[in-house]
Formats: structure tokens, sequence, C-alpha cells
């Protein structure tokens, strides 16, 4: 059993976007109209823990021992996709061994950055699609670049992106877990407006309870004031 669900393997000008990232995977819990179809009794319940360098790294001198055994101990690498990620000799170097460990399709790809008008390979690290040792592709075979869920506003944009990556990560089809994630959001909308017009009922029967002691208050008051005339 791995000690982490999964890597965030980030160049540090993505760091923002890592810990956006990680947040949303640690605290984000399936839904459970999806755990309850035929065969998903297996799924996890959360995507977590998530390693995160910053987040999870006592201060050590041997950073890098650190960094290969929490990359030993997780069940997925999540690779953080950008021009930076492409020139970030730590993240190359993670996805390599990430895949000398045999995991190689447990590797999962996230863009965050590059334009429309780059090219795949302006933002896959090139680790990810390089030979291994003893391996070549058959002919001029290249090794296709991977499917991304890609976090963009011009793709799958934040919320559908981290969907399509939650959706790979624990084996089900993206529209599955996006249709029951929108039926809970809208229970949740449904609950959420049922307590305001509660509240609302509440309010209002309190405020016409006032009205009517404030003007009871005010007969007994007027009533005391006649008498001591």
């Amino acid at each position: 059993m791995n000690q982490y669900f999964a890597f965030l393997s980030y160049s540090h000008v993505d760091s923002k976007w890592a810990r956006w990232l990680h947040k949303e995977l640690e605290t984000y819990r399936l839904p459970r109209a999806l755990r309850a179809l035929p065969g998903a009794e297996s799924l996890p319940d959360r995507m977590a823990p998530v390693f995160l360098d910053r987040a999870d790294l006592a201060t050590s001198t041997e950073l890098a021992a650190e960094v290969q055994r929490a990359l030993d101990q997780s069940s997925n690498l999540i690779v953080l996709c950008s021009p930076a990620a492409v020139k970030s000799r730590w993240v190359n170097d993670e996805i390599r061994r990430f895949r000398e460990l045999g995991r190689e399709d447990r590797i999962f790809c996230v863009v965050v950055g590059g334009v429309d008008t780059d090219g795949p390979g302006d933002f896959f690290p090139p680790a990810l699609s390089e030979t291994r040792p003893g391996q070549r592709p058959a002919g001029n075979e290249q090794c296709p670049e991977p499917l991304a869920a890609d976090l963009r506003p011009s793709a799958d944009g934040r919320r559908d992106g981290f969907l399509k990556l939650a959706a790979g990560l624990i084996g089900v089809r993206f529209d599955q877990l996006r249709q029951r994630e929108q039926a809970r959001r809208h229970r949740r909308l449904m609950v959420i407006t049922a307590t305001s017009v509660a509240a609302s009922v509440v309010l209002v029967g309190l405020t016409f309870f006032a009205l009517i002691e404030r003007r009871e208050a005010e007969v007994q008051r007027s009533i005391a004031e006649q008498r001591s005339l």
C-alpha cells in the first residue's frame, strides 16, 4: 500500500497552480451516487494524501532522496504541463523516475500554461515521450503526445479540467463523474434555497410578532397614562 495517492510534479513557476490543485484534490469527495454504481465499491472516497514538496517536505539536506522516496510511495504521478515544465530538470527527472518504476500508465498530465497557438511539445515535458532504455518505436513511429486535462479557459477550464483529471485518477468515465457532480451541486443548491426560504419565513414571523408585542406595549402604556390622570 503506497503512502501517497498521487505525487504532484511541477515547475516552481507554476507553484500557484500546484497549490490550487493540491487543495482541490485533497478536499474533494466523490459523489455518493457514483460510488453506488455496480462495480464501483472499490472507488476511494477521497483522493488523498497528495504529495506536494513545499507542503510535505521537512527541512532536510537530502531533498532529492526524500523526493525519490515520495515518488516510490505514490500510486499516481500528476504532471503540471507548461513551457516552464518543459525546461525543468526536476520535472523531467521525476517523470523518468516514475516511469522506471513501471507505472507509465499512472501518469496524468494537466496543462496549466502555454497559448492556443503553441504545439503540444511546447508544454509537455520531453521525458513524457522518451523511449526507455532498450526500447525503440517501430520504424519512424514517434511516441504519441499524452492525453491531458487542460485547465486553460480556452480548453476544459478549471472545473471540467479538474473533473477530467479526477475521472482518470479513479478510473471512471468523465461524463459519469460530471453528471453526478452536477446532480450533487443541484441538490446542494436546492438545500441552500430551501434553507434560505425557511429562514426568511422565520424572520418574517419574528418581525410580525415583534410588531404585535410593540403594539400591545403601546396600548398598555396608553392605558396606564390615562389611569394616572
